[in-house]
C-alpha cells in the first residue's frame, strides 16, 4: 500500500448538528440523520490523521443518541474500535451491537443503518479499497487484481481484538512522530501489518471466493471445525462432535487449534458462546423481565460469576451494562423507523 508523502492532520469541532454531518458525509458517505435527546447541547468533535490512501480518526458525538442510514462507502474500507457508549449497526441481513472496546469491520458494499448512544467516542480507520486489496492478495498469495470482500463483522475472538487494540496504539503512535510518519519504508511496512492484522481478525476473502469462517486459515479440518462450532455452538456439543465434523481425532485437532489459533476447540466453543450472550444482551428488553442470568444460561454459562468475570475479561464491562445500556440505543432506533 503506498502512501503518498505529505501527510496531513485535521481537527473538526462543531456545536452544529448539520455541520457535523455535512463533514461527515463527504468523509465517508451520503446520509440521513435522526437526532434524539439533547440536541441544544449537541457537541461534535473529529480528529483525523490523513495518509492519503488511509486515515485514522477519533470521532466524538455527544448530547444526542444518532439514528442514521449511510449509503454504501465503496471504495473506503473501514474498521472502528468503540472508545465509549454503544454503537449499533445493521446491514443487509447481519447485524451487530457493540460496546466498549469491541472492534468491527463494515460492508463497503451495502447501505446500512446505524445508531449510536449520547456520548459516544470511536475510533476509526478508513482504507482505500484498492490499495488495501492488492497487499492483501500479496499476502494470500492471490492474485493481485483479484476484489476482495469484506462483510459486516465484530472481531473474531478477544485475542483479535487485543492484537487490533496494540496495532493502534502503534499506528497512532506513529502519526504522533514527524520522523516516523515522513518516511515512506516505515509506512509501506506498516501498510502491510495492518492489512495482516485485519485479515486475521475479519471474514476477510477473495470476492470470487466461498465463505469461510471469519479469518479463518490453516489445514481443512481446521477449517470444518470453526465452520462447525460457529453454525452450532447453540447446541450441546463438545470436543467429539467437533473433531466428528472436522473428520479429525479429538488429539490431532487439539493440537491443531493450538498451532493455527493458539487456543483448543473447547476454549473457540465458549468464546462463541460468549460472544453471542453479549449478541443477545444487546438486543434484549429489560422490560419483559429477562435478566442476565436468563441470557447466560440460554447460552450453557450456569455460573453467574464465571459468566460475568469471563464477560469482563472479554468486553471490558459487565453484561448488565450491555443489557439496560444498549436496549436504550434499540428503544430509539425501533421509535423513530
Amino acid at each position: 500500500m503506498s502512501i503518498p508523502s505529505a501527510p496531513s492532520a485535521m481537527t473538526l469541532v462543531t456545536a452544529q448538528p448539520d455541520e457535523a454531518h455535512e463533514f461527515l458525509a463527504q468523509m465517508y458517505a451520503t446520509h440521513h440523520v435522526r437526532l434524539k435527546g439533547r440536541v441544544d447541547r449537541f457537541r461534535f468533535r473529529f480528529r483525523d490523521a490523513d495518509l492519503g490512501d488511509q486515515g485514522w480518526s477519533v470521532m466524538e458525538h455527544s448530547h444526542a443518541s444518532v439514528l442514521t442510514d449511510i449509503a454504501p462507502f465503496g471504495q473506503q474500507v473501514v474498521v472502528a474500535r468503540v472508545l465509549d457508549g454503544v454503537y449499533s449497526c445493521r446491514m443487509g441481513s447481519a447485524e451487530i451491537t457493540a460496546g466498549r472496546g469491541d472492534w468491527f469491520l463494515l460492508d463497503p458494499d451495502l447501505p446500512s443503518d446505524m445508531a449510536w448512544s449520547p456520548g459516544v467516542r470511536i475510533a476509526i480507520a478508513r482504507f482505500d479499497r484498492a490499495s488495501l486489496d492488492r497487499i492483501m492478495a500479496g499476502l494470500s498469495g492471490r492474485d493481485p487484481d483479484e476484489p476482495m470482500r469484506y462483510r459486516l463483522s465484530p472481531a473474531r475472538s478477544p485475542q483479535h481484538a487485543r492484537a487490533l487494540d496494540q496495532l493502534d496504539l502503534y499506528v497512532r503512535g506513529l502519526l504522533g512522530s514527524e520522523t516516523t510518519r515522513d518516511s515512506t519504508l516505515i509506512r509501506d511496512q506498516t501498510s502491510r501489518l495492518v492489512a495482516a492484522h485485519l485479515l486475521e481478525a475479519f471474514p476477510i476473502a477473495p470476492a470470487g471466493a466461498a465463505a469461510q469462517p471469519a479469518g479463518h486459515v490453516g489445514p481443512a479440518s481446521l477449517r470444518r471445525a470453526l465452520a462447525f462450532i460457529d453454525d452450532h455452538h447453540d447446541a450441546d456439543i463438545g470436543l467429539r462432535e467437533i473433531a466428528s465434523a472436522a473428520r479429525s481425532s479429538p488429539r490431532a485437532l487439539q493440537q491443531t487449534f493450538r498451532e493455527h489459533e493458539h487456543t483448543t476447540p473447547l476454549a473457540y466453543l465458549r468464546r462463541a458462546r460468549l460472544a453471542s450472550a453479549h449478541h443477545d444482551l444487546g438486543r434484549a428488553d429489560p422490560g419483559t423481565g429477562i435478566t442476565v442470568s436468563d441470557i447466560a444460561a440460554r447460552w450453557g454459562f450456569t455460573n453467574p460469576g464465571r459468566f460475568a468475570a469471563a464477560y469482563r475479561e472479554a468486553y471490558g464491562r459487565q453484561p448488565s451494562d450491555t443489557l439496560h445500556t444498549d436496549r436504550r440505543v434499540h428503544s430509539g432506533m425501533k421509535a423513530t423507523a
